[in-house]
């Protein structure tokens, strides 16, 4: 069931009309039967994965918080379990699971395909975390199995996140939620602009990019590779920044606030501040969990702050393993590889006497900054796309060849260019006055006029593309 279709409507619909009927606690009890139910229309298995998840992290809970003399023991045990199950997937669906099974086999294959659960790789951080919060007493291990199992399996997030905090999620969740007009004007605001950035502004940038430039770059004409690769990262931002607002938006209606996952990357003026404002909720678990715990490991350990080991480490390890929660791949590994460095680069940079921090820069200064950190990116893109090292090194060589047959002309940009405005324009107008009250600033009839601007331009890109559903980028992690 995707997000954007005719039967997750209905399903939200039925949803919310009995949800605000019930008392609390039959609140949580609906959510929770719901949410199993979403997980098991995708495949009736991942449902069972997903209850799997839920138990055990409840238990380990149950036992780290309980435990005086193995606590510790008993939290290796749950993030490594975590962890290997998560390792175990991600080997899996890129196929090196079954190559090990020819080799123990001598030739036989894996007789059965295995899949990524539906928001396996968000559930399970999620998980980790609870357990490490549980452990360092951030929080007290959740007494109500309900509760938790809508913590790991809420449908709303379930696909793609935010990755969610315990901390933050599990006490909304003991309270009465009320729905007043400010939740459903928010609500509202940030379900229409996911609904545009997804439908309108993600659309324009896919006709852009046509099926097999990354992979066969040399059937197509030079300008076609660059203009695939200068719009890709806003298709990608696009299309996951739609989803956060979407799902944010549904999650207010029901009175549960979730995590705000963007916040205009696009403006960001070093690699640091991008990773503050691309992916969020995996930025901030990445810091707390990852880059965190090994700076204070290497300092336990005598490493001075300015030491290379503190400087290099922390970030370098903390992308790697990024790279590997999106995909177990080589291309991914030099993604997250290519980041740190940038990281540290940043981190040097900062260290300067003569250094001024971005936001005392002149506007035209921070300006050309966004537009460096935009144009570095692009390497790290081109190995997010293609999806191997051999193939990312073909892709970036034959952005300086010809070859190839134009597919389109000039004036085919046109429309495409315009979304790129309205794109850069709305991120500038939720820099502004926030991402859910994007034109709170404006009177009243601005509002809206901009308001039936996006419902107009949405729907006449439903009647335009004629599609039932749309899927979203980042289900594929």
């Amino acid at each position: 069931m995707e997000i954007i279709s005719q039967p997750f409507a209905l399903f939200c619909v039925s949803a919310l009309v009995v949800y605000h009927l019930l008392p609390r606690r039959g609140q949580n009890i609906w959510l929770a039967v719901f949410s199993f139910f979403f997980a098991w229309s995708w495949r009736w298995d991942f449902a069972v994965i997903l209850a799997i998840s839920v138990s055990a992290n409840f238990f380990l809970g149950k036992i780290i918080a309980g435990s005086t003399n193995h606590k510790k023991k008993w939290l290796v045990t749950g993030v490594a379990v975590n962890t290997a199950w998560l390792i175990f997937y991600r080997l899996a669906v890129i196929g090196h699971l079954d190559l090990l099974a020819r080799v123990l086999q001598k030739g036989a294959s894996l007789t059965t395909e295995i899949l990524l659960p539906i928001g396996f790789s968000f559930y399970t951080l999620q998980a980790i975390a609870y357990l490490v919060d549980v452990y360092q007493k951030q929080i007290n291990a959740e007494d109500d199995l309900i509760d938790f199992a809508v913590y790991l399996g809420y449908f709303p997030r379930l696909l793609s996140g935010p990755i969610e905090r315990a901390k933050s999620f599990l006490p909304q969740l003991k309270q009465d939620r009320m729905v007043d007009n400010n939740f459903l004007a928010e609500g509202a605001w940030l379900i229409l602009i996911g609904l545009f950035r997804k439908l309108v502004l993600s659309g324009l940038f896919f006709t852009l990019i046509p099926e097999g430039i990354f992979t066969r770059p040399m059937e197509f004409a030079t300008s076609d590779r660059w203009v695939s690769l200068l719009v890709y990262s806003f298709w990608l931002y696009n299309d996951f920044a739609g989803y956060t607002s979407l799902v944010r938006g549904i999650s207010l209606l029901f009175g549960i606030r979730l995590s705000p996952n963007f916040r205009q990357p696009m403006f960001a003026r070093t690699f640091l501040e991008f990773w503050n404002r691309w992916h969020m909720s995996l930025s901030f678990w990445l810091r707390d969990y990852i880059f965190f715990p090994i700076q204070r490991a290497l300092g336990r350990r005598g490493y001075s702050s300015s030491s290379p080991a503190r400087v290099l480490a922390p970030p370098i390890i903390t992308m790697l393993v990024s790279g590997f929660w999106h995909n177990a791949t080589f291309s991914l590994a030099a993604w997250g590889m290519l980041h740190g460095i940038y990281q540290i680069w940043d981190h040097l940079t900062s260290r300067k006497p003569e250094h001024i921090i971005p936001s005392r820069q002149p506007f035209w200064r921070q300006i050309i900054m966004a537009l460096r950190v935009y144009l570095l990116l692009l390497p790290t893109w081109i190995l997010f796309a293609t999806g191997g090292l051999k193939l990312s090194g073909y892709f970036g060589l034959s952005l300086f060849h010809g070859g190839g047959m134009l597919r389109g002309q000039p004036l085919e940009l046109v429309i495409p260019l315009m979304g790129l405005c309205a794109s850069v324009i709305l991120d500038w107008l939720q820099e502004m006055n926030g991402e859910g009250t994007p034109v709170k600033s404006l009177p009243h009839l601005a509002q809206s006029a901009f308001a039936a601007l996006l419902v107009f331009c949405v729907l006449l890109s439903i009647l335009w593309s004629s599609i039932p559903s749309a899927s979203f980028i980042y289900q594929g992690f």
